[in-house]
């Protein structure tokens, strides 16, 4: 009787734990379920949101380089002068030597001869390699006149060293090239071309950086006329040439000469 109420006691335990098991196992699958569904609620929330969401679309600029050429900060790659060594080949002299034929056959008229030409031993072809020398010349700084009146140091004209001013001096070499003129002009073509009366000529010239007289140019009433005073104002004396601070410049320089022709 005691054997029998112990199993039953052990058939309800059984029992009890059975249902225990199947309860907690109930209970673990519904909160699967639920954990399930919450996670899909969430997802299916996130991606709504996503969709309702904008997004600002911003444009791309491609923005072009600008490139200031008139910056000082460029930088200027350096000149590179390639000099090239050309080779002295000196005393190499290619001799070609021909060898001379001695021997002369004779053939029948119907065969087909190739024609020989007979050289001289002592013909020699010499080829010697000339070296050709460049030369560069130097190409000087042209300069353009300036005005005698501009000019801080005027020229000298030969007598008049004495003076300083700058008006002393243009009034000393006027008188000077006048007096020039009257004594070497050929009076004597007022009388060949019969010029009378008043000849105004103008005269205009270069005193060059050596103080030479150059580009003498004038204009007057007759073409004779004109010719003579060319020639006579060339043929003044060299000057001591202007300066422009302290480097020696060309001047131009302009003087009315008038002419007298008495009949």
């Amino acid at each position: 009787m005691k054997q029998h109420v112990e199993k039953i006691n052990k058939g309800a335990k059984k029992l009890k734990m059975s249902l225990r098991e199947k309860k907690r196992l109930s209970n673990v699958q519904r909160s699967y379920g639920l954990y399930f569904q919450a996670g899909l609620v969430t997802v299916l929330l996130v991606v709504f949101g996503l969709f309702q969401m904008k997004f600002e679309k911003k444009d791309v600029v491609v923005r072009k380089a600008i490139i200031d050429m008139s910056s000082d900060d460029n930088i200027v790659p350096p000149e590179f002068i390639v000099e090239r060594e050309i080779p002295k080949l000196l005393d190499q002299v290619q001799r070609v030597h021909i060898q001379e034929l001695t021997t002369i056959m004779v053939v029948d008229d119907d065969e087909d001869v190739l024609p020989v030409v007979i050289y001289d031993s002592s013909v020699i072809a010499d080829r010697t390699p000339r070296v050709i020398d460049i030369e560069v010349e130097e190409v000087e700084e042209v300069v353009e006149p300036i005005p005698i009146s501009l000019v801080s140091d005027m020229p000298v004209y030969p007598g008049c060293e004495i003076f300083t001013d700058k008006k002393k001096l243009v009034d000393c070499m006027s008188q000077k090239i006048k007096k020039h003129i009257n004594k070497v002009f050929n009076t004597e073509i007022a009388i060949e071309y019969g010029i009378s009366g008043r000849q105004k000529v103008l005269v205009t010239f270069v005193i060059n950086t050596k103080g030479q007289v150059v580009n003498v140019r004038a204009r007057a009433p007759h073409p004779e006329l004109k010719k003579e005073v060319i020639k006579v104002v060339s043929s003044l004396p060299n000057m001591k040439p202007a300066k422009q601070g302290f480097k020696v410049v060309s001047v131009t320089y302009a003087l009315p000469v008038v002419f007298q022709v008495n009949d």
